[in-house]
């Protein structure tokens, strides 16, 4: 059965806040919805669950916030009838998958996989790793002053090319060591070797 929400016009201050909201915003992207409001104005009702807790429409909340009193009325949308917790979260990955950005920690501790692709909100979350079924080098207790374990963080696009670099090193380079025994260690050592060659 088809169900219309109710609108319905309430102070700030009744809306509660979603702590498990999956959605966060750069204070520049923040700054932008602030200008947009003021431009504008609010178009756009905040979705709330029967008792008043922000479903959708947090972002949009706190720049009102920064623009106006807690008692500033605001129209909402509320569902007719209680929602159960299945309903709740995919309404708010259904209303949340169009602005800021995923926060992916929030999204994989409070979501299922099964829940994030049945609603299809655009974002790939890989399936854990167990870690008795990985085959990880021997890299000791860290106590051989000969070895050092070092983490980078790139972007989608600087981890193809690490990627793209790394498989051409492997074909090209002899990448062993007789002190190092992990392989993509050795490949990456090559890389830089040949950079600083160059």
């Amino acid at each position: 059965m088809l169900e219309n929400w109710i609108p319905e016009k309430v102070p700030l201050s009744k809306l509660l806040k979603n702590e498990n909201n999956p959605r966060t915003i750069t204070k520049a992207k923040l700054q932008k919805l602030i200008e947009s409001l003021q431009g504008v104005g609010i178009f756009k009702p905040i979705i709330c669950t029967w008792d008043y807790k922000i479903i959708g429409g947090t972002q949009r909340n706190i720049a009102i916030l920064e623009l106006m009193p807690s008692s500033f009325e605001v129209y909402i949308m509320r569902p007719p009838r209680p929602l159960s917790q299945e309903d709740y979260d995919k309404v708010l990955l259904l209303d949340n998958a169009h602005s800021g950005q995923w926060d992916m920690d929030a999204l994989a501790n409070n979501y299922s996989l099964e829940m994030i692709e049945d609603v299809d909100i655009g974002v790939k979350i890989p399936e854990p790793i167990n870690p008795s079924e990985v085959d990880l080098p021997n890299l000791g207790d860290g106590s051989d002053p000969d070895i050092q374990q070092v983490t980078f963080t790139l972007s989608n696009e600087q981890k193809d090319i690490l990627d793209e670099a790394m498989d051409k090193a492997k074909k090209e380079e002899d990448c062993t060591d007789e002190i190092n025994q992990n392989k993509n260690g050795n490949i990456l050592a090559a890389i830089l070797r040949a950079y600083v060659r160059c």
